[in-house]
Order: structure tokens, then C-alpha cells, then sequence
């Protein structure tokens, strides 16, 4: 690159002679010559420069006085000489004169001769020959002084004559001659404002109180004077003076003079406060009397400065601490001044005065420390009062006394908080309801004398009981329904036991039989605050008698104090106690001649028989038959059940037309149930339609054959015998074996708002039978020939039995399997029943005839005489006889395993019968599935590995401000999943969150959870982090508890817990910050009024303080198309500073700036200014990067939309931060933008590139930021058209793409 030069400078250095010696020189001139010219250039016309130096250094000399400046002398008793002497320095050319002259006194006029203060001469003149240097001396006389004399200053000045220069700064001597005696007086307090007095804070509404001091000056009066006063103490004077120093005046001739004193009123307590006003200074000549220049005066205590006592029930809890013990935390405030120890006395009453809740003396008494605004104690209850949910205690306060500390006046009982009620919360309550009672004399505020506040639900003793009274089915099919147990008051531990049937004494009505369930009994554990547990049922049916699948709580353990209790109206629950209605299953595929001319429907119902009248709504719908041709169409049909009913029919007509015609169809919809007669209100009381069965086929054969011959009626399932025992569903169910231990189900809540049920079916199904089978999906709805109609179809269920393995009370577990026959049940007929294990598939698989059916992948076959007896046994069905049952043993051993089959099959049958293809009507097969389940914890026993117990540290700020847990299992217990359930505590003996001021849930991410080990998986991790915006002040242990695992598993409790401690944290000081929201906060331009939150996160224990003041930008700022102007104070906004102050416990306060848009700058949209945190106090410091607040004023609400973004982007970013922006962002730029939306939507961008370079965006952060780049250069967007700052956006993001990414990496699409 070429560089141009017009022009070149020449540097000469001038040599001064006149170093060391004064010198002086005349005018000198000298020449420069260019001379010659390199690399191409040429010489011009001017070639020459005359340089002139000028004459220096003072020719004629310079003259200057050699005494000081200043000269202070006495003022003499006599004749006094004073000397002045004067010097010539530099040239000495020529002769030279300089005249002198006094001026004065205290002006600038001259001395007149005879003045009395000097003698003559008081003027004159100085010279010197050519060539003569050295000095010259000017004597001044000065005269006595008379009897009293003010101080004088005077100026012995020099003026030039014939070419002399004088030196500026020592041509002049100020000469200053002291005062006699004390003309100007001596300043003092007169003797009434020297005695102290006592002042009262004036109040209010009265103002400033002015205190007068009167000052007198004696001696001499002569000349104005000015004092200067200040105010000083020991205590604090800031906001009681209106100001503290102050001056008056003296005139000239006056003796005396007064000053005021501003006492302001305040509503801060103050202790009896001592004041000194002190004359300090005074100007004009007077002397100060320092014995008298001091006054002294006091302001007696003011404002409760002992403190006003009060009690706010939100301030009141029960709490629940180690080995769940409870007790009233009672926290009494102290209102107004913190001077002096108090003793408070306070009452706890009860409304059971025979059963007192305290342990101690209802009276007691606690201590409030000098200077403390609060004191917090803890009262324990008696471990055997029951405490209600909601029941509640109260706390009077009776007297306050000063302990220690000067006597200013009594403490005072605040009269409008003097008591708080405390209700009893439910993990801390029993049964019954009591109030506890706090209180203050002398009065109580007629309109605030009360407060309540709740007993909470973790320190309510509990009252167990059913949820509901009625629970519905979850699967009809099925048979299942899920029973809730919950419990009011969550506190302490506790077992309930639950039996199917009514409870002992209940009245039973007399037609109503127990249904038959499985389980059959079980119990429920309960720690402590937990809630409700689900007990999963399986429901079997009898059609055709009255029964109630109902359910009782039977007993009730609790360790917790003060015990728990049942729910009397909830103890009892019955499933479906309002009955499920279907169709009958001889009703559900009816086949009819013509000619029958009416067929009969049954509906039956099913499970509940309650209820004094139940409407089924029904209708027909066509098919190929036509209505009015071929039946008689109904279209709002209605039976009615009633009490205990379990049948009804009704009638549908037949048309016969004596056409012949091919078989037609139509169908009859059971469309809704609802309750007619006198029910319970609740919504769980309804009755329900099976939906799986609320449509029936029935077919019309034509008996009009134009030949003449038989018509045959093939056998349907309208055959089917209808006393089966078992429901009779089109589908399978599963069997499970009574438990005495039931493993707890999630709970799930449904609301059915109507009573009357509909139930949406289509008119014309696709399939008349829903099969829901996991072994065959071939039903076979024609049970077989004319043979098996007579002797009957064989099969056998349920499809699936799950069996344990375990032994109970040394009584082996069974597989228990009913054999039934259905159809005819004529003659004798038999049938073989065999086991089918691992040994027979790998020895005999040729045994097995159901070849389309075979294993379970992903389950282990159980083998026979090691899982189960092996048996092949032949079943012999007598005449008429319809139902067999058979138990296979399953034998236990030592040896953990996970769930194994077998099947159970029927083979070679006898005498006419017939096995059955696919299912029967009730859901049986040929075949079951015989399900063994893990035995022996087979999911392991699990607890944390060496490593981690040693004990772990987590410390801020460094690579162990998290950490890893190990959990482990055997290998050989490994079969299935297991989910491990941990929580963290500050005790191993019960769950501690929070003690002296820790709270864990601050201090860690997370402080609860669960882990999962996959099948397999022997380890499997926790992970444990520290709050990064938090603090850590103190040395921390706390300990990591394994405390539930799911089934098949059982935790070490030699492994139980692991230890981790978390060290100190190097700076334990508060951070004060703009909370999210505010750091960046978005205001419209008609805005009049700004909110913004600053928070601390930690140290809130104490009291601090910080500064704000409103600050406007330096200058403008450019981003993208637009300019952010600076927002004017006085303006834009109102300039606003001052104090925010956080209380014990306040995390956060809250900031106002108010926006004046009807007087806004001229300056364009968007404006921006800023708020600053400065001078924090209490231990506390600023947040470097979040300390200012910049607040943008923008022209519409869009704007304010995408700005508002931004403020997003001031906190950590993880990603579903930054997804949340860039979703927001894509929904923006999707139509077309102002400059001001577009210009914000790139400065955000940028940002969230310039994160990318420090972390990878995951693969949704960068679909998003393609996609919404993609819009942004949409060719046919107009508004984004020469909008190039995109471009750098877009090459940014392309690096973006290459972070964490090592080089030679293969490339991802």
C-alpha cells in the first residue's frame, strides 16, 4: 500500500547562552537553504528561510523585592523600622527607576502622608546607573500604637519608570500590622443559653421546634464580625436537625446576637439524646472565650424507644422436629425501639381445659436482648394431644418489663396484635378442633383482636378414610378398579388395614350378596406426610344376583403422638355401587325368523344394586333390515331398574312382509343410564354403561323360501347359557393372588360432572365383539356343532394368572385354574389338563398344539419340578356338570429370580364335548398363561457404593460443586428394573430440611428424586449440585437417604445414607442484584410508572441496605437500523435516588420510577436510561453484571413484545431459556416488522451468538435459529430487504456450529 506526503517538517533546537549566568542578547536573524532534491523531485522557486530570533533575557534588567510577600508584625509600643530591599537581576543596560508607594489600610487607595500608622516618607523612588546592579533598601517607620487598634494590612507596591521591568511575582509586599488589645471584642454564649435544658420532640404536626441561643460580644464592638457554630453528639444526628452548622453576624457596634437551632420531628425511637452547640470560628478580628463557647442541651426519649410488642399469626407455626416431635413456634415482634432487655409474658390458653396442649404452665416468659427486633421460642406439645386439621391455637401477650438498660418509660403491648390464633395444621392434626391463645393488656383493638392462622397439614394428626365412598371401574373388561385411601393431617407414620365386605355391625341388605374380589385384605403404610395410596382391585361379577363389590377399612396403627383416627363417613367404599349396565349375553347376537313376530332383549346389570329407580335409554338402528319394512324402529326407548333388579327386557317388533328375501340386520344402542329415584348427591354415585357392550345384532332370517324348503337356524351366541358365573364379557381378564401387602398405585382423580351417562356408539359397528386378547386373536363366536350345543365346549381361564412364589405361613402359592363347560352340559364328557414348562418345550415341543402361540420373549420359561410341579391329570365332567378347579403348586427355593411362565393347556377330550376355539363368552380359551413373578428381591438390594459413603465434598466455585452418588445391586439381582427413591436430610433419624436458619431446598438444585437401574444395570447415579446462585456462609453436612425402592427390591440400611459436606464459601457476603424481569425491563412510550424487583440470595437473616439512583445514557447507541437515544431526566423520566432497605427475612424489595410521556425529550423511540445499585450496607455487595438496570421506552406494543426478550438473556442461559427466546422470536418474524422490532430481534441474536461461542447449542437451538434466519432472508420480505447487519448474524452462527467440535471430525448434517 502506497503511503502520500505533501508536505515535511525541519526540527532546529535553539541553543539558550544564558544557562547559568543572567545574560541578555539583541535581535539575531539566520537563513535556511534547500539545496538539493532525491528520488525524482525537483527544486522550486522558494529555497530560502529567514528565521528572526527576537532580543532576550531583559536588557535593562529585571527588579524584584528579596523579602517574603507576606509580612506580619506586632503592632509596636514605639518607633519601629522596617526594611524592604530590592534587587536588579538579568541586563544592566542603561539606567533605570522604579517608584514605591504604600496602599492601605484594608484598600487599594494610597497611604496619605501623617496617617498616624507610618511616619514619612510613605512613597519614593529607587534608580540605577548603567551598568550598576545589586540592590537597594526602602526603610519604613512604623509608628506606636494607641490604647486599642484593629488589625491593618497594608501593600508596599513598585511601579516601573524609564525602561525598568519588574518581576511579577515579587513586585508587591503585603505588610500586615496586628491588632492591640481587643477592639473587635470577645465572643461568647450569654449565661441563660449557657445553662442546659431539656427539650420534647415536637410532633409532627407541628413542625420543626426552634431552640434559640443568644451569643454576646464584650470588650470592643468595633468592626461586622461573622461566627461560625456546629452541632455535635454521640449519638446519631442524622434526620433530627435540619442542619448542623451554621454562621450569624455581629454589626458593627452591636454587642449581641442570636442563632437558631431546627429540632425536626420523627417517628424514630429515640433514648434521652445529649446535644452540644460549640462556637468554633469567628472572622472580623474577635477572639473566642473558650470557657463560654460551648452550650449544652438534651432531647428526652421519644417514641417508644423500649419497643411496642406484638404478635402476628403469620409469624406463628407448629413445626415438626426430630423424631416428630411438635411444638408452637411463637415469634413475638418488637415494633418501634430496640433499646433495653424486655421480658415479655405470654399465655397459651386451650378451649379443652382438661386436656392442656403445652407441657409446661400455661404462663411463660421470654426475653427480648437490647437490640433485638424479635425473639423466636419453641413450646412443646404434649405427645398425646390430638391435633384436628384447621383446629386452632391462641397466644396472648399479658405484660412487658424492662430488664436492663436506662429507664425511659414502660414497654408498651402493641393493642392491635396483642394475641394470634393458631389453627392446627393437617400433618400435625387429630380429630377434634382446640384453639391456643396469646395476649397483651391493658386493651384489645375492638377491630383487630384476632388473627387465625391454620395448623398445617404435616403437623395435623391423621383421619383416615376412603376418599370417596364410591370409586368407579377403570377397565370394564377388566374388571379392575383402583381404591384411594387418603388421610386429613399427614403427620407421623401409620398403617391401615383394608378387608373386602361390610364392616362388622354394618347393616347388609338382606338380597344383597358380597362380591367376589381379589385381593381380598391388605395394608397400607404411610410416612409421614404422605398423603394417599391407591389399592388396585379386580372385580368378578355374577350375573343375575344382587351383589355389592364393597370394601371397609378394618384397623388402624399409628406411632405419631396423639395417635390417629377413622373418617367415620368415609370408612366404608363400594365400586360401581349404582351397578354397570349391558347386554345380556344370550341378547347381544340374536338370530330370529320372520314370522317370530317379537323378539325379546334383556339388559342385565352388573357389580351395584342401589339406587330406588335407574332409566336405560335405548334406540334402534338399521342395517339391511329397513325400519316400518322389516322392524318397528324405537327411537327413545326406556326400561327401569329397580332397587336390587338385576334383569330387565323389552320387546322389539318383527314385521313379517311374506316377501322372500335374503337375511337381514339391524342393531339396538343402549344410549344412556341415568338415576330417577332418591340417590346420593355425590357425582361418584352414578350409574355407568358398558360401552364395549351397549349394542346388539339381531338378524331376521326370511321364512318366505319360494321353494318351499326347511330354513335352517344355525346356533349363535344368543345360546349361550345365561347363568354363567363369571361376567360375561367378549373379552379377557386377569386374576391376581390375595396379597397382604398391596403395592401402592399412583393416584389419578376423575370428576364426572353429569349424572346421566351417554354413551357415544356407532350405529353400524365394524365388529360386533371387541376382543382385547393377548393369546388369540381368532374368536370363535359359532361355539362349535350340533354336538358340542349338546355335551357342550370346554375351555379354561383365566387367560393370565400371576402367581408368587413365595410361601405364606408355610402354605405353598398355587396357580389356580377353572375348568368350565359351556353350551350343552349333557352326559358325561372329560377332558386332560397338562403343564407345559422349559423342559417340555425343549424335550417335547411336539406336545404343545397351539403352535401359533409360543413363548414370551423377553420372559424365561419356568421349568418343571423346579418352578412347578409338573401335572397331567384327566377332568371328568358328570351330567350337567359344569365347573371344575384345579391348583398347581409352585415351588419355592432361595435362589433370586425374575418373573418366568408356563402354560396350562386342555388336550384330548371325551364324550362328545369339544375344546373351544379362541375364547368363549366369558373370556376362556383353551390355554393360560401362567405368570410366576420375581421372587427372592430379585431387583437387588440396593445402597450406596464405598466411595460414596466415605463421605463426599461439594464445594463452590470449583470442579466439586457437584457430585456424582453411586448406587449399586447385586449382579444376580439384577433381572428387572428398579426405580430408587432419595431425599436429603440433616438427620438420620427423621427428614430435616431446615434447622438454625439452613434451609437445603436453597443451598442444592434439587434435595429429592429418583434413579432408575435398567434391566441389568448393577449402578446407576445421583446427582447432587449446588445452588450456583447461592452463597454457601457456613460448613454444611447433610447426609443423602436411600428411603424407597419399587418392588422385587430392598435397600441395605448399612448403606442407607451417604454423607456429603459442603464447605464454606470464599466471600459470605450477600449478593444484591436486579431480579430476571427487571435488568433489562420494556416500558410503552405512555407508560407513566416502572416496577422493578432487587433481590439478595443470601444472608437474609439479617438487615442491609443498598442505594439506587436513575442515571442517563452517555450517548447514543447504534443497533441495526436504529438509534437508541439517551431518555431525558426531567423529561422522559422523573430523576428518582434513594434507599432500599431489606428486613430479616425480605429477599427481595421492590423499586418505582415514575415515566412522564406527556413532557418525553424529543429524542426518537427507542429511549433508553438506566438504573444503578450503588453503596451497599449490612454485609452486603453489588452483582458486577446485574447491579444496572437499563430500562428501554419503545413506540408500540410490538416492540415491547421483542425487547422484552432481551431481559431473558441477562441470567444463565441453559437451553430452554434460549429455546423459549428463539420459539418466542420465530412467532415475531413471522410477518413482516418495523426497523425498531427488527433491529431488536438482531441485537438478541447476536447475543444468543455470542453464547454459542462459549457453549454448543443443542439440535433444537439450532433448528430454531436456522429457521428464523430462513425468514428473516425470505427474498420476498420487503422489511428485512438491505438489512446487511443479518449477514454478520448469520456468519456468526456459522461458527457457532463448530463449538466443542475437534478438527477432523466428520461433518453433521
Amino acid at each position: 500500500m502506497t503511503s502520500y506526503v505533501d508536505f515535511a517538517s525541519i526540527l532546529i533546537a535553539l541553543d539558550s547562552d544564558c544557562v547559568f549566568l543572567p545574560c541578555s542578547e539583541s535581535e539575531k536573524q539566520f537563513e535556511i537553504l534547500l539545496i538539493g532534491a532525491t528520488g525524482g523531485a525537483i527544486l522550486g522557486r522558494h529555497l530560502v528561510s529567514k528565521i528572526t530570533i527576537a532580543k532576550s533575557d531583559s536588557p535593562f534588567g529585571i527588579i524584584r523585592f528579596l523579602n517574603q510577600s507576606k509580612i506580619s508584625v506586632p503592632n509596636p509600643n514605639s518607633t519601629m523600622a522596617l526594611h524592604l530591599v530590592l534587587e536588579r537581576t538579568g541586563g544592566l543596560l542603561g539606567e533605570i527607576q522604579v517608584s514605591w508607594e504604600i496602599v492601605g489600610p484594608n484598600s487599594e487607595e494610597p497611604l496619605l502622608p501623617q496617617h498616624g500608622d507610618f511616619a514619612d516618607p510613605v512613597s519614593g523612588m529607587v534608580s540605577f546607573g548603567d551598568g550598576e546592579g545589586g540592590v537597594r533598601t526602602i526603610t519604613l517607620t512604623v509608628c506606636p500604637h494607641e490604647e486599642t487598634e484593629a488589625e491593618e494590612t497594608f501593600v508596599v507596591q513598585l511601579k516601573s519608570l524609564k525602561e525598568a521591568k519588574l518581576d511579577p511575582r515579587a513586585k508587591a509586599v503585603t505588610l500586615t500590622i496586628q491588632k492591640f488589645g481587643d477592639p473587635n471584642g470577645v465572643i461568647h454564649f450569654a449565661p441563660e443559653s449557657l445553662s442546659k435544658k431539656t427539650y420534647s420532640e415536637p410532633p409532627p404536626s407541628e413542625g420543626p421546634m426552634l431552640i434559640s441561643f443568644l451569643v454576646t460580644r464584650s470588650k470592643g464592638t468595633s468592626g461586622e464580625i461573622m461566627v461560625h457554630w456546629e452541632l455535635s453528639s454521640e449519638f446519631d444526628l442524622t434526620g433530627d436537625f435540619l442542619s448542623t452548622r451554621g454562621l450569624f453576624t455581629i454589626a458593627d457596634g452591636d454587642s449581641e446576637a442570636s442563632f437558631d437551632v431546627h429540632l425536626l420531628p420523627d417517628d424514630v425511637p429515640e433514648i434521652e439524646e445529649e446535644y452540644a452547640v460549640q462556637l468554633v470560628s469567628v472572622e472580623g478580628g474577635a477572639e473566642l472565650d473558650l470557657e463560654k463557647c460551648t452550650s449544652r442541651f438534651s432531647v428526652s426519649a421519644n417514641d417508644d424507644p423500649h419497643g411496642i410488642f406484638a404478635l402476628y399469626s403469620d409469624q406463628q407455626s407448629v413445626l415438626i422436629g426430630q423424631n416428630l416431635i411438635r411444638s408452637i413456634q411463637i415469634n413475638i415482634t418488637r415494633l418501634a425501639g430496640v433499646f433495653g432487655a424486655v421480658a415479655v409474658t405470654l399465655q397459651i390458653l386451650s378451649d379443652n381445659k382438661e386436656d392442656p396442649v403445652a407441657t409446661e404452665n400455661e404462663e411463660r416468659q421470654m426475653v427480648i436482648k437490647d437490640g433485638a427486633r424479635y425473639k423466636v421460642g419453641l413450646v412443646p406439645l404434649k405427645n398425646q394431644v390430638f391435633l384436628s386439621l384447621g383446629s386452632n391455637f391462641t397466644l396472648r401477650l399479658l405484660s412487658a418489663r424492662l430488664l436492663s438498660g436506662p429507664f425511659y418509660g414502660m414497654p408498651t403491648i402493641h393493642q392491635e396484635a396483642n394475641q394470634a390464633f393458631l389453627s392446627v395444621p393437617e400433618e400435625a392434626a387429630n380429630s377434634q378442633d382446640r384453639v391456643l391463645r396469646v395476649l397483651l393488656m391493658p386493651t384489645i383493638h375492638q377491630e383487630a383482636n384476632q388473627a387465625f392462622l391454620s395448623v398445617p397439614e404435616e403437623a395435623a394428626n391423621s383421619q383416615v378414610g376412603f376418599e370417596s365412598t364410591a370409586f368407579q371401574l377403570i377397565d370394564i373388561t377388566a374388571g379392575t378398579s383402583q381404591v384411594t385411601v387418603s388421610r386429613r393431617g399427614t403427620y407421623g407414620r401409620l398403617s391401615v388395614a383394608w378387608t373386602t365386605g361390610y364392616a362388622p355391625g354394618s347393616e347388609i341388605p338382606e338380597p344383597i350378596a358380597i362380591g367376589n374380589m381379589t385381593p381380598t385384605l391388605g395394608s397400607l403404610s404411610f410416612l409421614h406426610g404422605e398423603q394417599k395410596k391407591g389399592v388396585l382391585l379386580w372385580t368378578f361379577p355374577s350375573p343375575g344376583r344382587p351383589e355389592a363389590f364393597v370394601l371397609h377399612l378394618s384397623g388402624l396403627r399409628s406411632s405419631a403422638a396423639g395417635g390417629a383416627q377413622l373418617r367415620s363417613a368415609f370408612t366404608t367404599a363400594e365400586i360401581e355401587p349404582l351397578g354397570v349396565f349391558q347386554f345380556s349375553p344370550g341378547s347381544r347376537n340374536m338370530t330370529v325368523s320372520e314370522d317370530a313376530l317379537i323378539i325379546r332383549i334383556c339388559v342385565q346389570r352388573l357389580f351395584g344394586f342401589q339406587g330406588d329407580l335407574i332409566k336405560v335409554s335405548y334406540k334402534t338402528t338399521a342395517g339391511s333390515a329397513k325400519p316400518l319394512e322389516d322392524f318397528e324402529p324405537i327411537q327413545k326407548g326406556e326400561i327401569f331398574f329397580q332397587r336390587f333388579q338385576a334383569e330387565v327386557d323389552f320387546e322389539i317388533t318383527i314385521i313379517n312382509d311374506q316377501l322372500p328375501e335374503r337375511e337381514e340386520t339391524f342393531y339396538i344402542n343402549l344410549t344412556s343410564v341415568e338415576t330417577r329415584g332418591l340417590g346420593k348427591g355425590d357425582v361418584s354415585w352414578r350409574p355407568r354403561l358398558n360401552p364395549d357392550l351397549s349394542v346388539a345384532m339381531v338378524t331376521i332370517l326370511d321364512n318366505d323360501d319360494l321353494a318351499g324348503g326347511a330354513v335352517s337356524v344355525p346356533v349363535t351366541a344368543g345360546t349361550v347359557a345365561a347363568d354363567s358365573t363369571l361376567l360375561a364379557v367378549e373379552a379377557d381378564f386377569t386374576t391376581h393372588p390375595n396379597k397382604s401387602k398391596i403395592t401402592t398405585i399412583p393416584y389419578t382423580t376423575e370428576v364426572f360432572a353429569p349424572v346421566t351417562e351417554t354413551v357415544d356408539v356407532s350405529a353400524i359397528p365394524e365388529k360386533l365383539v371387541t376382543i382385547h386378547s393377548a393369546i388369540s386373536e381368532e374368536p370363535d363366536l359359532a361355539p362349535g356343532t350340533a354336538q358340542a350345543a349338546v355335551f357342550g365346549t370346554l375351555s379354561l381361564g383365566p387367560p393370565i394368572v400371576y402367581v408368587s412364589e413365595e410361601m405364606k405361613n408355610n402354605t405353598p402359592s398355587t396357580a389356580d385354574i377353572q375348568i368350565q363347560r359351556t353350551g350343552g352340559s349333557a352326559g358325561n364328557v372329560s377332558v386332560t389338563v397338562r403343564t407345559f414348562g422349559g423342559r417340555c418345550a425343549q424335550k417335547e415341543p411336539s406336545v404343545w398344539p397351539f403352535q401359533d402361540v409360543y413363548g414370551i420373549g423377553n420372559l424365561t420359561w419356568a421349568v418343571e419340578e423346579e418352578d412347578f410341579e409338573e401335572q397331567m391329570l384327566t377332568l371328568t365332567f358328570l351330567n350337567g356338570e359344569r365347573e371344575h378347579r384345579i391348583a398347581v403348586r409352585i415351588l419355592d427355593d432361595d435362589e433370586p429370580e425374575g418373573q418366568e411362565f408356563f402354560y396350562v393347556f386342555l388336550t384330548d377330550p371325551q364324550g362328545g364335548a369339544e375344546i373351544v376355539r379362541g375364547k368363549d363368552g366369558s373370556g376362556f380359551s383353551a390355554f393360560a398363561l401362567v405368570l410366576i413373578t420375581g421372587s427372592d428381591l430379585h431387583n437387588g438390594i440396593v445402597g450406596f457404593s464405598e466411595e460414596s459413603l466415605r463421605g463426599l465434598e461439594l464445594r463452590e466455585g470449583t470442579d466439586r460443586s457437584s457430585q456424582h452418588l453411586v448406587v449399586t445391586r447385586q449382579p444376580n439381582r439384577a433381572f428387572g428394573e428398579v426405580q430408587v427413591f432419595w431425599r436429603v436430610t440433616l438427620n438420620q433419624t427423621a427428614t430435616i430440611l431446615q434447622e438454625k436458619g439452613l434451609n437445603l431446598t436453597d443451598e442444592l438444585r434439587s434435595v429429592a428424586g429418583v434413579t432408575t437401574c435398567t434391566v441389568g444395570q448393577t449402578r446407576c447415579f445421583i446427582h447432587l449440585e449446588l445452588n450456583p446462585k447461592k452463597v454457601h456462609q457456613v460448613e454444611m453436612p447433610f447426609f443423602v437417604e436411600l428411603y424407597d425402592v419399587t418392588a422385587g427390591a430392598a435397600i441395605n440400611n448399612s448403606a442407607r445414607f451417604a454423607r456429603i459436606k459442603v464447605s464454606k464459601s470464599g466471600d459470605s457476603q450477600s449478593l444484591v442484584f436486579f431480579s430476571v424481569g427487571s435488568r433489562l425491563a420494556v416500558a410503552h412510550k405512555k407508560a407513566t410508572l416502572i416496577s422493578l424487583q432487587v433481590a439478595r440470595d443470601s444472608g437474609t437473616g439479617v438487615m442491609m441496605s443498598v442505594n439506587f439512583s436513575t442515571q442517563e445514557l452517555r450517548s447514543a447507541e447504534t443497533v441495526g437500523r436504529i438509534l437508541l437515544s439517551p431518555a431525558v431526566s426531567g423529561k422522559d423520566f422523573v430523576r428518582t435516588e434513594g434507599t432500599l432497605v431489606f428486613e430479616p427475612g425480605q429477599k427481595s424489595a421492590v423499586l418505582d420510577v415514575v415515566l412522564t410521556p406527556e413532557t418525553g425529550s424529543l429524542n426518537k423511540f427507542p429511549k433508553r436510561f438506566q438504573i444503578v445499585l450503588f453503596d451497599p450496607k449490612g454485609g452486603a455487595r453489588i452483582d458486577k453484571v446485574y447491579g444496572t438496570a437499563n430500562i428501554t421506552l419503545v413506540s408500540d406494543v410490538d416492540s415491547q413484545a421483542v425487547w422484552g426478550l432481551e431481559d431473558l438473556l441477562h441470567q444463565p442461559l441453559h437451553e430452554d431459556v434460549l429455546n423459549r427466546v428463539l420459539h418466542s422470536l420465530n412467532l415475531r418474524v413471522a410477518t413482516e416488522s418495523t426497523d425498531e422490532q427488527l433491529s431488536a430481534v438482531m441485537f438478541i441474536m447476536e447475543k444468543i451468538m455470542m453464547e454459542g461461542k462459549n457453549q454448543a447449542f443443542s439440535i433444537e437451538s439450532r433448528t430454531l435459529l436456522y429457521e428464523l434466519l430462513c425468514a428473516l432472508i425470505n427474498p420476498k420480505r420487503k422489511d428485512t430487504r438491505g438489512f446487511s447487519h443479518f449477514a454478520e448474524v448469520a456468519e456468526h452462527f456459522a461458527f457457532s456450529l463448530l463449538t466443542d467440535v475437534a478438527c477432523g471430525s466428520p461433518g453433521e448434517k
